[in-house]
C-alpha cells in the first residue's frame, strides 16, 4: 500500500481520541489504546501475543518485542515489559477485548476451514477423482501494518498510526518529561529523537517565563 501523505498542525488531543475510538470495532478501539497508552510501533503491537497483556488489581501489563533497534546482526530480539495504572480511561478497551481472546496473537484473522481436494494422476494420464476429501483449519498469522492502516484510515482519516507515538511523546514533554524519562518510556538507544521532543515541550518555557530576573 502507498504511502499517503497526511497533514497536521497538532498532534491528537484527548477529545478527538475519545470521539475516533467510539467508532472503533473492540478489537481497532483495543489497538488504538495500546498505541496511544504506550506510544509503540504499529508493527510491535500487531505482534502481540495473548500472554504478552496482562493485568491485576491496579496495573495493566504489556511485554512488547521490539524490533527497531540497532543490534548485531543475529542477536537476539528484546522484549520490555511496560505496564501502566488500571485508572487511565483507555485501559478498559485493552481489557475487554484481550479478555475475548485465549491463546495466539491478539490481532490475528479468524482461522477460515478450507476443504482440501486432493486428486491422483497415474502414469498412464488417468486421474482418480477425488482420491482424499477433508477440511483443514488454515491458522493465520497476526494482522499485517497495510491492513491495520487501512482500518485506521477508515475512521480517522488525518491519522496514522505513528501519530499516536508522536502525540504521547509530546504530551511526555508538555509535561516535563526529560530526555532520559523519554528514552526509557519509547526504548530509543540515542538521545536525537527525545531531544526534538523536549525542544518542542512547553514545560521549561513556562518555568523560566515566570522569572523575575
Amino acid at each position: 500500500m502507498p504511502k499517503v501523505k497526511t497533514q497536521r498542525l497538532d498532534v491528537i488531543r484527548q477529545p478527538e481520541v475519545k470521539s475516533v475510538i467510539e467508532q472503533a470495532e473492540p478489537w481497532l478501539a483495543c489497538m488504538i489504546a495500546l498505541a496511544i497508552i504506550f506510544g509503540k510501533r504499529i508493527s510491535e503491537i500487531i505482534r502481540l501475543k495473548r500472554n504478552e497483556v496482562y493485568w491485576d488489581d491496579t496495573h495493566l501489563y504489556v511485554r512488547f518485542l521490539v524490533g527497531k533497534r540497532r543490534k548485531q546482526k543475529g542477536a537476539l530480539p528484546e522484549y520490555f515489559l511496560k505496564r501502566i495504572t488500571l485508572q487511565h480511561e483507555l485501559t478498559k478497551y485493552v481489557l475487554d477485548y484481550v479478555s475475548t481472546i485465549k491463546d495466539g496473537f491478539i490481532f490475528s484473522f479468524d482461522r477460515a476451514e478450507q476443504k482440501i481436494h486432493l486428486t491422483i494422476k497415474e502414469m498412464d494420464g488417468r486421474i482418480y477423482e477425488p482420491a482424499l476429501e477433508y477440511d483443514y483449519v488454515v491458522p493465520r498469522g497476526f494482522m499485517s501494518r497495510q491492513l491495520a492502516y487501512y482500518y485506521l484510515k477508515k475512521i480517522a482519516p488525518d491519522w496514522w498510526w505513528h501519530l499516536c507515538r508522536e502525540t504521547l511523546a509530546t504530551r511526555m514533554a508538555e509535561k516535563g518529561a526529560s530526555e532520559e524519562d523519554l528514552m526509557h518510556w519509547f526504548d530509543w538507544e540515542t538521545p536525537t529523537s527525545p531531544h526534538k521532543y523536549v525542544k518542542r515541550g512547553t514545560k521549561l518555557t513556562e518555568k523560566y517565563s515566570e522569572r523575575t530576573w
